[in-house]
């Protein structure tokens, strides 16, 4: 199992007050693993211990056992943090992300060029991944020792096949070896914010359920920047029922209210 670097496009779900704090702040939070919403997200029991032994001695010295445990989360978890994103966004698996993160599809969806991100200086240390998807956890743990090349893979991005439909690419960062002027800690340890160029969002997807205030407050803020990115809003084709979407046109009015607002020839200035 060889890690599969993602340098292509990926989106990711989330409210229309989060888009409006990343941009402002230009910071993306990363969760530490253990608050995510996967039971066996970086979970020390993927490590391939000698885990009938373990359990066996758990009988007769529970606290030797539960610190071995302790420490082989310390080890694995407690210093990673990981951002989410999809491979998708419009297809009929992706309702259940916008369902899910995506504010009850109320929200935006994020389009990140990975590619640009890549050869952003300000973006170093951050590389994303897709994530594979398993039929066996337990078995993907058995068939490795400690010493397997691809044990980290197998902890930080392998995931069983009942999440298969997020079609997730993620990025980990290593909070003791990440760069720590690009991040600081929030939540009690919980979250750290990274540095993170708003530039590098190509385009914002509205869901189904979005309101033009919101659409106008997030064009507002990317105003405020200096960037536009497209904004398009998804939409349902009454005649087959499949999700279409359509470009909001507010680009090409703020780009054209700026060409109005530019001096002409012989105008005097």
């Amino acid at each position: 199992m060889n890690s599969i670097f993602h340098f292509d496009l990926a989106y990711k779900y989330l409210s229309t007050d989060t888009l409006a704090l990343i941009v402002n702040e230009g910071k993306l939070k990363f969760s530490r693993a253990d608050v995510l919403n996967d039971i066996f997200e970086l979970s020390p029991f993927l490590m391939p211990l000698n885990w009938p032994e373990l359990v066996n001695l758990k009988e007769k010295c529970p606290k030797e056992v539960n610190k071995i445990i302790s420490h082989a989360f310390q080890k694995v978890s407690s210093s990673l943090y990981v951002t989410c994103f999809s491979k998708h966004y419009k297809d009929p698996e992706s309702q259940l992300m916008w369902a899910h993160y995506g504010n009850n599809h109320k929200g935006c969806c994020i389009c990140i060029d990975f590619s640009i991100l890549q050869n952003n200086h300000n973006s170093t240390g951050l590389y994303p991944v897709e994530v594979q998807y398993v039929d066996s956890l337990l078995l993907e743990r058995n068939v490795r020792t400690p010493e397997s090349n691809d044990l980290g893979m197998l902890i930080g991005a392998t995931k069983g096949k009942i999440w298969e439909h997020e079609k997730e690419v993620r990025i980990v960062i290593d909070a003791d070896s990440f760069d720590p002027n690009k991040y600081k800690h929030i939540n009690n340890k919980q979250n750290i914010l990274v540095d993170f160029d708003p530039t590098c969002i190509s385009k914002i997807i509205f869901g189904i359920k979005s309101t033009t205030e919101e659409i106008e407050k997030i064009v507002k803020v990317f105003c405020d920047i200096g960037y536009l990115p497209e904004f398009t809003r998804l939409d349902i084709d009454p005649l087959t029922l499949n999700v279409i979407e359509k470009n909001t046109g507010h680009r090409a009015a703020v780009l054209e209210y700026n060409d109005l607002l530019q001096p002409t020839a012989g105008s005097g200035d």
